[in-house]
C-alpha cells in the first residue's frame, strides 16, 4: 500500500508485510518508474512521511487493530518516532498512551493528528 513519496518524488513509499514473520508491515522505497524495492531501516513500520531535507522520517510502527478505539489505552497505542536516517537516532514522541497516527512534515516542522483521545 502507498503511503508516501520521497521529497524529491522520485521514489514512492509503500508498506508491505510481504517479508514479516508475523503481522506487521515494513516501509519500502521503489522509484517511480518501477525497479527493485529498498527496505527503509526500520524494523517495523505502518505509516512515514519524510522531512523535507529526507535525513529524517516520522513514522508509526504499529497499525491499529480498529481505528475507532477512541478512548482506547492499552498495549496497541500508536506511538510517533523520528528516526535519523543517517545514523538511525530514534525519538519518541513523549505522549503517553497516545493513538496518534498519519505523520506529516510541513516545510521544516513535524506534525502529528492526535486521534482517539476523546478529549
Amino acid at each position: 500500500m502507498v503511503v508516501g513519496w520521497t521529497p524529491d518524488g522520485k521514489k514512492i513509499v509503500y508498506k508491505s508485510g510481504g517479508e514479516s514473520y508475523a503481522d506487521f508491515t515494513k516501509l519500502y522505497l521503489v522509484a517511480a518508474e518501477g525497479g527493485v524495492p529498498e527496505a527503509l531501516p526500520m524494523w517495523r513500520a505502518d505509516g512515514g512521511s519524510y522531512s523535507p531535507d529526507a535525513s529524517h522520517m516520522a513514522y508509526v510502527p504499529n497499525s491499529k487493530w480498529q481505528a475507532a478505539w477512541k478512548r482506547y489505552r492499552g498495549g496497541q497505542t500508536t506511538p510517533i518516532y523520528i528516526v535519523s536516517l543517517r545514523d538511525l537516532q530514534l525519538v519518541k514522541i513523549p505522549r503517553e498512551n497516545s493513538n496518534d497516527a498519519n505523520p506529516v512534515w510541513f516545510e521544516t516542522r513535524f506534525i502529528f493528528f492526535r486521534t482517539g483521545t476523546g478529549q
